[in-house]
């Protein structure tokens, strides 16, 4: 018989005390008490987890630690991950538990820890003009719109550490942007600056030059504002262009065009209009009112009057077109280069006279035009006499 009133040989107890059982003997009635006292060892047992922080684009790996757990005595330790050791160090995020046991009574308690990860990344924006041109020599590159979670640093690949850069030369420019919260960076290099220069074309002065001339400079005929230190172009190879200077003496007569292009990628394209002539020069010719022609021609070759004369104009550059006419105004002689060389015959029109196709004695007229002159043509009457 225990003192709990239980009758059987055992009993199960959950509790601490001092319990008693008498036995009885049921042959003679003799009896016999006994106690024992049940103590209570249940230490507590506390598990804790610390981490050393969260996951991110630059914290790539956290330490996990149990080892400030409460308990009294010996511990073990059991991690989701199979683990056995106070600390643990992971590189994934999760949920991870930790088991802490204490051996001399089998107590334990669980902890649970979520580890977090930040790998967002900064979404890079850049605005701004691709294009230098000679009226937009720089552009700004502005990346401050980009989107960050914290505070965003800059880097390009210029060196500047600015949000924005003013860039002057074509080429590909890149940045990357930092995100101060988590380190993740993002990096864009899709900005190719280019260069579209189209130069501008002006005219510039025209002049007339005789070739007689010494050289002159070209500059001259330049628009006011023009540029120094360009270059010349004899666009007709004309060759009288040495640097600015033209000389018109080593030319041939007409009109020449020169092009000035100013230094650098703008350098505005100048045009200028040279004229080549020979009217300062007097040359040794007959006026038109001194032009000599002959009034009778006696073709009998006596050395006098034999043929129908105009004097020189071929030394002047020019020729002498010549039409003859009889008293009916038939054409009987013509040439468009006459030589002083009619004596008289015809040229298949017109009366004849005798075998040696010598025109009639008579009275002709003629009209003689100096080519090339500028002179009215000249007319007048003949005489003939063939016998």
């Amino acid at each position: 018989l225990w003192n709990t009133g239980a009758t059987t040989a055992s009993i199960d107890v959950i509790a601490p005390g001092d319990y008693t059982v008498t036995v009885t003997d049921s042959d003679n009635g003799c009896s016999a008490t006994t106690s024992i006292v049940v103590k209570e060892n249940k230490s507590v047992v506390q598990a804790e987890i610390k981490s050393s922080g969260n996951l991110s684009c630059i914290t790539t790996s956290v330490v996990l630690d149990g080892s400030s757990s409460v308990f009294t005595g010996n511990a073990t330790y059991l991690w989701s991950t199979g683990a056995t050791t106070p600390q643990i160090q992971v590189t994934a995020p999760g949920d991870y538990y930790l088991v802490v046991s204490v051996g001399t009574n089998g107590c334990s308690d669980t902890a649970t820890f979520k580890v977090t990860q930040d790998i967002v990344k900064p979404i890079v924006n850049i605005s701004g003009n691709q294009e230098l041109t000679c009226s937009r020599t720089s552009i700004i590159l502005d990346a401050s719109n980009s989107i960050v979670q914290g505070t965003a640093s800059y880097l390009w690949n210029t060196g500047a550490t600015t949000s924005s850069i003013t860039v002057t030369q074509p080429g590909v420019y890149s940045v990357t942007v930092r995100d101060s919260n988590n380190g993740c960076s993002t990096s864009i290099a899709a900005i190719n600056v280019v260069s579209n220069y189209g130069t501008q074309d002006l005219d510039g002065k025209s002049i007339s030059l005789c070739i007689s001339e010494v050289p002159f400079s070209l500059k001259d005929l330049l628009v006011e504002s023009y540029v120094e230190g360009g270059n010349w172009k004899d666009d007709n190879n004309s060759g009288g262009l040495v640097g600015e200077l033209f000389d018109p003496s080593i030319v041939n007569l007409g009109d020449y065009e020169f092009t000035y292009t100013e230094p650098g990628d703008c350098g505005r394209k100048i045009t200028v209009y040279v004229n080549v002539n020979d009217d300062c020069i007097v040359l040794p010719c007959s006026t038109e009112g001194t032009i000599e022609i002959s009034k009778v021609v006696t073709a009998n070759d006596d050395g006098v009057n034999d043929a129908f004369t105009i004097s020189d104009v071929a030394s002047c550059g020019f020729t002498a077109e010549v039409q003859i006419f009889n008293r009916w105004g038939k054409i009987v002689y013509q040439s468009t280069n006459y030589q002083n060389n009619w004596k008289g015959y015809h040229d298949n029109s017109g009366l004849t006279f005798n075998t040696n196709n010598k025109l009639p004695t008579g009275t002709y007229y003629y009209i003689v035009k100096i080519i090339g002159s500028g002179y009215k043509p000249i007319t007048g009457y003949i005489y003939l006499g063939t016998h």
